[in-house]
């Protein structure tokens, strides 16, 4: 499927564009600390202090490497890329400096061209400071580019419109524009997700360095949600330079405090990252890592995970993309900019973490602390009730569990699925002692996050008892279940006089084969009746 899109894009170009071409500078890297460089150790890049077996660093520390520049470089521009920094960075290059980055979110770009002399051997030169506290190094890429010199994108923003059926393109070129008025952007369309696409391409004429495109589908818009990921690759050309990125058919929006895509309520059940690192050091920059990390989450039934006071490497949101996860970073300041800047084209990123918005625009999303208790079962019981709880309110429009690692540890998919998933039956328990004089009475709803609306469907109930046999038992009347919470099926009415006391019983309510939750309550024995009072007893 790539190769083919690619074929496309080398058949568009071939005699004109010239391909960027990328350096790798991963590997070992000289290296000294404190305010001037001696250097008498090295790294290897990209790493930390911890995975180079370095003790943490008070000082400035400093990295150089010598790097061949080809001689056809000459008339290109060329950055050096560092994916993911931890602090700020300054760059020299054959001694001369360049510049400074500082942004803790945001990969670092610095433009070497003035400073760079292809043909030959260059010195490259980064020192950094980190914050206390912080891990110490530079993890992910680690790269030297070339882009055309004449002209070259410099940026690229994709604002979908899936119900019009067209992405709207904003680029910014930038470099010699002495020819802009006979050169032609190319644009080239195809879905990621399905083998043999079809390939879509227009042109477009330039008419200056700030372009804005709208770029139609030929069929049938595939939209991208936690339910159907489906993502489509886009190539722009222009001149001698290039550009390729996914992205996905989306709308995004908050209406009363609920967060909307494509023209449907979601709902947020969610995990809380706060920044826990790998054994690495630093939270991980491939794509495979985030993968098998958003697998989990979704096997236990979470849609989304924020992060608590950061944002996460490309890798995180590209992993997200596929698999229809939701991202929530939580920066402030400049960093909301520069972050939506980088990886807004993402579906995956939903929007910014709860403490980027005002108060009139913050999602009500529900705390879950960890439980802090000893016992599995008493441990479920208190996710069970706070979860429930939850689903069965509309005054918020999401929980988030604060620690996934406790809940992997203690408890399977199958348990906890039962009351975190994108469809869950739920009951409104009676709280008062039962007795088989009682008739227990509880009305059945149904949590359906799943995008729409679902069809008629037969509900089924049963009691059993410690041995797992089935005591009593019914069905409700089929009924359809509209997107939303709390959305009512019926009341389960089951006299209990069959039933011996005292003992612990179990109800469970299905959905069909798959759906199921279950409830634990107590029969006690009727009291005693009060003996009468004789007449005489009383004077």
């Amino acid at each position: 499927m790539r190769r083919l899109f690619l074929i496309w894009l080398t058949a568009l170009i071939a005699g004109t564009a010239t391909a960027q071409q990328v350096i790798d500078l991963t590997g070992p890297w000289d290296f000294a600390v404190g305010d001037t460089a001696v250097y008498k150790d090295f790294v290897v890049l990209p790493g930390s202090m911890e995975t180079n077996g370095k003790a943490e660093q008070t000082e400035r520390m400093w990295f150089q490497r010598g790097i061949y520049v080809p001689l056809d470089w000459r008339e290109s521009r060329v950055t050096l890329f560092l994916e993911s920094p931890s602090g700020e960075t300054t760059v020299y290059v054959n001694d001369g400096l360049l510049g400074s980055r500082e942004e803790p979110f945001t990969p670092h770009i610095f433009d070497l061209t003035r400073l760079l002399v292809p043909g030959q051997r260059n010195l490259i030169t980064v020192s950094m400071t980190s914050p206390k506290g912080c891990w110490q190094g530079i993890s992910g890429r680690v790269e030297m580019r070339s882009q055309p010199r004449d002209l070259y994108i410099e940026r690229v923003k994709l604002n979908p419109h899936p119900f019009m059926g067209v992405v709207n393109i904003d680029l910014q070129l930038t470099g010699r524009i002495n020819y802009l008025n006979s050169d032609v952007v190319a644009v080239l369309l195809q879905r990621a997700d399905v083998d043999s696409a079809t390939v879509v391409s227009r042109y477009f004429s330039l008419d200056g360095r700030q372009v804005n495109l709208v770029m139609p589908f030929e069929k049938e818009v595939a939209l991208w949600d936690e339910f159907h990921p489906h993502l489509y690759r886009i190539a722009i050309a222009v001149g001698d330079d290039y550009f390729e990125t996914t992205f996905g058919m989306q709308e995004t929006m908050l209406l009363n405090h609920m967060p909307v895509i494509n023209g449907h309520e979601i709902f947020l059940r969610g995990v809380v990252n706060e920044g826990q690192l790998s054994p690495t050091g630093f939270a991980a920059t491939d794509v495979e890592a985030w993968l098998e990390t958003f697998r989990a989450c979704k096997n236990y039934g979470f849609n989304n995970m924020r992060f608590k006071g950061y944002c996460p490497p490309e890798a995180a949101f590209t992993a997200a993309d596929k698999l229809g996860f939701y991202l929530l970073p939580e920066v402030q300041g400049d960093e909301v900019a520069r972050v939506i800047d980088v990886f807004g084209q993402h579906p995956s990123f939903l929007m910014m973490g709860p403490a980027c918005y005002p108060d009139s625009l913050r999602p009500v999303i529900q705390e879950i602390p960890s439980s802090k208790l000893d016992n599995d079962s008493s441990r479920l019981c208190y996710y069970k009730h706070q979860i429930e709880g939850n689903l069965l309110g509309d005054s918020v429009s999401g929980f988030e569990v604060q620690d996934f690692a406790e809940v992997r540890s203690h408890f399977t998919p199958n348990e906890w699925r039962q009351f975190c998933s994108s469809v869950v039956p739920l009951v409104h328990f009676p709280h008062a002692k039962l007795t088989p004089a009682d008739t227990l009475c509880v009305p059945v709803a149904v949590y359906n996050a799943m995008g729409g609306d679902l069809r008629p469907i037969r509900a089924s109930y049963y009691i059993t008892d410690e041995k797992r046999q089935v005591l009593l038992g019914g069905q409700l009347p089929p009924k359809g279940i509209p997107l939303g919470k709390q959305m009512e099926l019926g009341t389960i009415c089951v006299p209990l006089d069959s039933i011996a006391a005292p003992q612990k019983l179990t109800l469970t309510l299905t959905l069909g084969s798959r759906i199921a939750n279950s409830w634990e309550f107590m029969i006690s024995p009727a009291p005693e009746p009060s003996p009468a009072i004789k007449p005489e007893e009383t004077m």
